[in-house]
């Protein structure tokens, strides 16, 4: 197996894709991972989780306008799973984490000109790294448009999330404005700010100040990638100034994560890297994952006795067991050897490529490889196709190639094809007093052996049906060999079986076996054959 031959493969397993909660969501909260975390009453689990993805967990858990809600597949069922209210009880009962260690300080200066959720989540997350912010609003406090209509409540929740990150180097300068015309480089806002140095520049003024000219934004898009760059080295845009938005479609969650990708931007500008490289499931998108919706049944949304306070543990773990944990799978339901080796494809694939290309120490994926009974059924299920049977049988055709198949794995069935294709045990013949056959009858090694009564009589069955002129062979479709990796003896075993059939004029072979129809088909398509069956139907 080729790497290019791999990533193929990776891509095309989707159950690592997120659910649609997950994509959805600007800053993608482990939804998932917050729901299980609930149903085991791991509040503490769940605010942790949920804390890796914005700092600002009080303010997101009471103001979010949750997109995720609106893409919960249960939304089309019953009613979408109330996220926001497990965030809220997760980040209400759940200790608050001791803080971790710091990063190394850098010798940078990021400037951030507005206060706003958008200015705030740059800031921070850029100070967290290390780099020492200075951050300007031209308000008598921080918080934008966070604080519209609601300013008692989110100016609480607001102080609560900027409580612990007091700790990071951000400095916030309140009531100075900045004139934007005046940004046209990183010097020209050092110098308007007596700054000693300023590396990068972030202007998240909001609409307030977005008619004053002087910061012309750049299209910097790389596959439909928003960078937030400018055509001004050093000088970012993000947020309401890039006038994408309207007051009435501003979002809480995605102001956080327009802040969180600038700042991204601005590290990368920093280290001298690719703005664009790596990103482009950045913000919310479309997943791909599947997940099987028949036969989920209707359930009511758990009952909330205080709005107010919100859920209690109870109410908590009932409206979190709602929840699907949405997961394809679809292969694993179907198929007891993929789903006893504890992963899904995309992870045996890559278990597969390294034990081919182990150079030291054991080959822990032999089992898996030589376990597969390569049906097909993962293919037939799998919402993309992707059919762990030719992955198997490659790997074990490298394993023999490379002298590294263990001689035990398919010893049993190799003796097995020797002796069904034995002078012993082969038969070859016309039917008694014909000296030609319009048809020869296969019954295969396993019919024959198990069940010889029943080869007599599907024999005159035949006969009977088609006529007198019928032979009979008895051998092994060579099978086993396909199985096993060794196309040495499965050409041997069907050169053979061509030259037998060529020396009885050429007949048609109906086979009973399926594996034998199967073998046929595919590696001696000029010998014709039929499937008994369709004779028997006819």
């Amino acid at each position: 197996m080729k790497s290019t031959d791999l990533a193929k493969l990776e891509e095309q397993c989707i159950q690592d894709w997120e659910p649609p909660c997950v994509a959805a969501c600007p800053v993608h909260v482990d939804i998932r991972g917050v729901v299980r975390a609930v149903r085991d009453g791991a509040f503490a689990t769940g605010r942790n989780l949920f804390a890796k993805a914005t700092p600002f967990v009080r303010v997101v858990s009471e103001f979010c306008d949750a997109p995720c809600q609106r893409a919960c597949h249960r939304a089309a069922i019953d009613q979408a799973i109330g996220v926001r209210e497990l965030e809220r009880v997760c980040v209400r009962l759940g200790a608050v984490p001791p803080a971790g260690p710091s990063r190394a300080a850098k010798t940078q200066t990021v400037v951030v000109i507005g206060g706003g959720l958008c200015g705030l989540s740059a800031a921070f997350d850029l100070a967290r790294k290390g780099y020492a912010v200075k951050l300007y609003e031209r308000g008598s406090e921080v918080g934008g448009r966070l604080l519209t209509g609601r300013a008692a409540a989110a100016r609480a929740a607001l102080a609560a999330d900027l409580e612990p990150l007091a700790r990071f180097p951000v400095s916030i300068r309140l009531g100075r404005s900045v004139d934007l015309a005046e940004v046209v480089s990183t010097e020209s806002v050092a110098a308007l700010l007596d700054l000693p140095a300023c590396d990068a520049v972030l202007v998240a003024t909001g609409t307030a100040d977005s008619s004053t000219p002087g910061v012309p934004v750049e299209a910097n898009r790389a596959e439909g990638l928003e960078t937030f760059a400018t055509d001004l080295p050093g000088v970012f845009l993000a947020g309401d100034v890039r006038g994408a938005d309207s007051p009435a479609s501003w979002s809480p969650i995605a102001a956080i994560s327009e802040g969180r990708r600038a700042a991204t931007s601005i590290e990368r500008f920093l280290q001298k890297v690719s703005l664009t490289y790596g990103r482009s499931l950045e913000g919310p998108y479309e997943t791909r994952l599947f997940t099987d919706l028949s036969g989920v049944s209707p359930e009511s949304p758990a009952a909330m006795a205080d709005a107010a306070r919100g859920f209690d543990p109870d109410e908590a773990r009932a409206e979190a067991e709602r929840c699907l944990l949405c997961a394809c799978l679809e292969c694993l339901k179907v198929c007891p050897y993929l789903e006893k080796h504890g992963s899904y494809p995309r992870v045996y694939a890559r278990r597969v490529y390294n034990n081919l290309t182990v150079t030291k120490g054991n080959r822990t994926a032999n089992r898996f490889i030589n376990s597969c009974s390569l049906c097909g059924l993962c293919a037939e299920v799998c919402p993309t196709d992707l059919n762990m049977a030719p992955v198997c049988l490659e790997a074990r055709r490298t394993m023999v190639a490379q002298g590294k198949m263990p001689p035990s794995v398919h010893d049993f069935a190799l003796e097995e094809l020797r002796r069904a294709n034995s002078e012993a045990c082969t038969l070859l013949r016309h039917a008694p007093g014909r000296q030609k056959s319009t048809h020869v009858f296969m019954p295969g090694c396993q019919l024959a052996a198990s069940r010889p009564d029943s080869v007599a009589i599907l024999y005159a069955r035949l006969r009977e049906r088609l006529g007198p002129e019928v032979g009979l062979m008895l051998r092994c479709c060579g099978a086993p060999a396909e199985w096993a990796g060794r196309e040495d003896l499965l050409e041997t075993s069907l050169a053979t079986l061509r030259e037998g059939v060529q020396k009885m004029g050429n007949p048609t072979v109906v086979v009973a076996c399926p594996t034998c129809a199967d073998i046929l088909g595919r590696r001696a398509p000029d010998v014709t054959s039929v499937s008994l069956y369709e004779v028997l139907a006819a």
